[in-house]
């Protein structure tokens, strides 16, 4: 009985404990939640350029779609810095809020009407970035057919003692009404349809990047959805795969006005070095990854070239890249683990966009979230970056045959001269002879390696027949420049050159000084 009581028992409690319950307390968010979404979500300050040209491309998309913009070719970003007042305004063509949408849509946290649409940004946070690093951030707008620019303004000083503050008591809304002022403004001064971002009196960071407009340009080049520049021979190869499977933006961005936008860094040729230059050749690879049902879930590009080395970071074009939306996620970096070692990621020049909608870049944007879909991805690309591995191993394996041909033949090329001399001891001679038989023998073995290119094979064995016939030559030839003089004097002389062949330093320099010698006696 008591054991039927006890089971009886055991059962009421695990319903209890399954039973869902309601906490009958409110729910706080407190007022660190905004520090955690602005200074802390962000570790470099660069970053608050791609989120507010994050922004801009999606608005631009949806004044496409609306109709306000023709193309791609309309949208338009401008970037002014103002060093000496050290503000920034980061202002496009897009379509802009309303007024009813404006105030909800810019206050709001984590609340994005993006999410689960092609929108690049959809967690309702990006636009926080600006916070940590100026004392004031506005955020100015106008739709078509409004004569109104309505205008945010959060006060970051205020702001940041407010969170600094162990005594204050009040919650998130409270932060945010109290560190930021709202208004509009009748003008004329602004274009029929916008959206502003200006930072005023930009705090001082380290290099003070933010308000570097070259260091901004390279930054930007690489990360946002601009176009590469049409002197680059693979941009229309690149740009018409791409197009028709991502979503591409292409933002015409201008800094301080200038009369070209930003482009991509990719050039024909780049510098491995001082010394050394490659440049791309070959066909462009294009290639696709399925997602998990077996859908399209990405699109990338690889450009091949000679793999001479590590391509070195200020080309702002080394690593095999990721983005979504045409926007990079991550830094170059990102997928060095795709690759048998992880220095051939340097090597590499190569990008792949994320379609799926499965695979999503986590808030920082640094990373994706780490799920089956991401994995997925991970896997199939590690299909690429094993074919890119071999590609820069066997690049290298094929310098350093290249450079043991070198070797091999320049020691030949210093051999011959005493050939051509016939001065040395016959043994001299005859061990010369079989040292060049034995290194052109080592040159045809180099020449007819697999890892040679057929071009390349042509080239060295043309190389090493004419070597050949230079010797066939002087092993025929029978002239004695010591032929006048007594045997015993030749021999004596011969001797002597023998001597000199082998303590002189230098080959070279044994050849010089028989050949004065030689020429004294004649």
């Amino acid at each position: 009985m008591s054991n039927m009581t006890s089971l009886k028992e055991r059962k009421e409690l695990l319903q209890l404990r399954n039973k869902p319950s309601k906490t009958k307390e409110p729910i706080i968010i407190g007022k660190d939640i905004l520090e955690l979404l602005s200074s802390a979500m962000y570790i470099d300050p660069l970053t608050i350029y791609r989120e507010y040209l994050q922004n801009s491309a999606d608005s631009i998309d949806e004044g496409i779609k609306e109709g306000l913009l023709q193309n791609e070719g309309e949208g338009r970003v401008d970037i002014d810095v103002d060093q000496l007042n050290r503000t920034v305004k980061i202002k496009d063509n897009g379509v802009g809020l309303s007024k009813k949408d404006f105030e909800t849509r810019m206050t709001a946290f984590g609340a994005s009407k993006k999410r689960n649409t092609s929108a690049r940004g959809f967690r309702g946070v990006g636009r926080l970035a600006g916070l940590a690093y100026c004392r004031e951030l506005i955020f100015r707008t106008k739709s078509k057919g409004e004569s109104e620019v309505h205008q945010i303004s959060w006060d970051c000083q205020i702001l940041k003692s407010i969170l600094m503050d162990p005594d204050y008591k009040g919650e998130l809304s409270d932060v945010v009404n109290d560190a930021i002022s709202i208004s509009s403004i009748e003008t004329d001064k602004f274009t029929e349809h916008f959206f502003e971002v200006e930072l005023k009196f930009i705090v001082k960071h380290s290099k003070d990047n933010l308000l570097n407009p070259k260091i901004i340009e390279h930054y930007i080049a690489q990360i946002a959805p601009v176009p590469f520049s049409p002197s680059f021979s693979y941009a229309e190869k690149i740009a018409k795969y791409l197009k028709g499977h991502a979503s591409m933006a292409n933002l015409n961005v201008y800094i301080d006005n200038n009369v070209s936008p930003v482009y991509r860094l990719h050039k024909d040729q780049f510098n491995i070095s001082e010394n050394i230059q490659d440049s791309f050749r070959g066909e462009l690879e294009c290639f696709t990854i399925p997602n998990t049902s077996g859908d399209l879930g990405a699109v990338g590009w690889i450009l091949h070239h000679n793999y001479l080395g590590a391509i070195p970071p200020k080309t702002g074009i080394k690593g095999f890249r990721v983005r979504s939306g045409n926007i990079q996620v991550g830094d170059d970096n990102l997928l060095d683990e795709i690759f048998t070692e992880t220095r051939f990621n340097s090597w590499t020049v190569a990008e792949v966009h994320v379609i799926d909608n499965s695979i999503k870049p986590n808030g920082r944007r640094d990373n994706f979230d780490q799920n089956i879909h991401f994995l997925n991805f991970i896997n199939h690309l590690s299909v690429k970056g094993r074919e890119i591995s071999k590609n820069c191993r066997n690049s290298s394996i094929l310098r350093n045959r290249l450079k043991e041909f070198e070797i091999e033949e320049s020691k030949i090329t210093e051999k011959v001269p005493f050939l051509k001399q016939r001065s040395l001891p016959k043994q001299r001679i005859l061990e010369i002879e079989n040292y060049i038989k034995d290194s052109l023998h080592k040159l045809r073995k180099l020449a007819n390696s697999d890892i040679i290119p057929d071009e390349d094979k042509k080239k060295l064995l043309n190389r090493i027949t004419n070597v050949q016939e230079e010797m066939d030559y002087e092993f025929s030839n029978k002239n004695d420049p010591l032929e006048k003089l007594s045997k015993q004097k030749k021999n004596i002389y011969k001797e002597v050159f023998g001597l000199v062949y082998e303590f002189s330093h230098t080959h070279l320099a044994a050849k010089t000084l028989i050949d004065k010698i030689l020429t004294r006696i004649s």
